[in-house]
């Protein structure tokens, strides 16, 4: 029955598919927490009567208490030193038990401190015959007085527990130790920002510090060479050589033309290196607008493909080149946006300027790409309506009527 256990939680771990889905779900640590102890494990009302009936066991003596600290024998330390500290305190000292494994240098079988040293030497004292009880704690600990109700895994049938998804506090290093290694990629630290805070310290007073915010870029010439690979791959952009350039007829140039809407030149070799010019440059749509998230004011830059015929193949001729495949929207696909730059910021001008250093820096970087990229920028929600209008920040008509600014 273990094995079988050992064998599901093994395969809802495998290729890190437990990280993935989390990711996917765009829940919180919190969230993905509350889910699994209410999918996979007992109630809390059942827990609490499950340990009811288990501390009854033990009070009439039908079941053994369990032992948290081993065979006393089997730890390494100096007990006649030991001893002799315990005896020279007097009644009413205070004892921090986990510092006196540290400094009589508590080992178990594997030379290494167990976790829980402060409860072991705790029982070595009492097994030396130390009253303990005159001692005071640092702490009030409550749970020698009141035993912690845990929550155990439904069973499905005796000795078969439920499998249950990877414990948070796991799935919680295995994205840390990916974000570490760039295996997910969060972007770079831009524009850092100092905000105050209030904190109360050990002492109970209420303190101020400052904390130092950070915004995160993907680099404007990574976010490109991955969408170009991303439709390349996908089959839906127009991949001519230049050598098929040179061999076009001239029927098939003006083919081309009638095709995008625009008007052929008279001389052929004109009207190949135009026809080339537009299938190999591509309008990149730039814009970013604001919201709130938890209190705090946030600016998204965002940035997609504007779909040309000229450049992606229509609809019809996707479904041409591949029989076989699914029919699809390409606008919809080459059109979907994509995170570029997220960071804390509130409407003013100068909070929003402070993005800008690091913007021009990835346009100078972005140049010299495979094709030829026509950058159009556009503020708030509504790209679509502004690349029609004309309607920009600071240009001739800052609305949708035709009023300068």
């Amino acid at each position: 029955m273990r094995k079988s256990n050992s064998n599901i939680a093994n395969v809802l771990e495998n290729d890190d598919v437990d990280v993935d889905k989390f990711l996917s779900s765009g829940k919180s640590f919190s969230e993905y927490n509350r889910d699994r102890m209410s999918s996979f494990f007992e109630t809390k009302a059942e827990a609490e009567e499950r340990q009811e009936h288990t501390s009854n066991k033990i009070m009439i003596g039908k079941k053994k208490p369990k032992v948290h600290v081993g065979n006393l024998e089997k730890y390494a330390l100096n007990r006649e030193a030991f001893a002799f500290h315990m005896q020279s305190l007097p009644p009413g000292s205070t004892v921090i038990w986990s510092n006196l494994a540290r400094q009589f240098s508590l080992k178990n079988p594997s030379g290494i401190c167990p976790a829980n040293g402060g409860q072991i030497m705790k029982s070595i004292a009492a097994d030396l015959g130390i009253d303990t009880s005159k001692f005071s704690s640092k702490t009030t600990n409550l749970k020698e007085y009141y035993s912690r109700v845990r929550r155990a895994r439904q069973t499905l049938s005796r000795g078969l527990r439920m499998p249950a998804n990877i414990p948070t506090i796991n799935l919680h290093k295995k994205v840390k130790a990916k974000l570490k290694s760039k295996e997910i990629d969060i972007g770079e630290e831009v524009a850092p920002k100092i905000y105050k805070t209030n904190k109360i310290d050990t002492t109970g007073e209420l303190t101020e510090r400052d904390v130092t915010i950070y915004g995160r870029k993907l680099p404007l010439s990574k976010l490109l060479r991955t969408m170009y690979e991303t439709q390349k791959n996908l089959g839906v952009v127009r991949q001519t050589s230049n050598e098929e350039f040179l061999a076009l007829e001239e029927e098939e140039v003006k083919k081309r033309f009638e095709r995008i809407g625009e008007e052929c030149p008279h001389s052929i070799d004109e009207a190949r290196t135009l026809l080339h010019t537009f299938e190999t440059q591509r309008h990149i749509k730039m814009w970013h607008d604001h919201s709130d998230i938890l209190n705090h004011s946030y600016v998204c830059f965002m940035v997609s493909s504007l779909y040309d015929p000229a450049f992606f193949l229509t609809d019809a001729e996707f479904s041409l080149n591949n029989p076989t495949r699914k029919s699809i929207s390409v606008q919809a696909i080459v059109e979907k946006p994509m995170i570029y730059l997220l960071g804390q910021s509130k409407s003013s001008d100068v909070d929003q300027l402070s993005y800008t250093a690091t913007r021009v820096e990835d346009l100078k970087n972005a140049l010299g790409n495979q094709t030829s990229n026509v950058l159009r920028v556009f503020s708030g929600d509504g790209p679509a309506r502004q690349f029609e209008a004309g309607h920009q920040r600071g240009g001739n008509y800052s609305c949708l009527c035709r009023i300068p600014s």
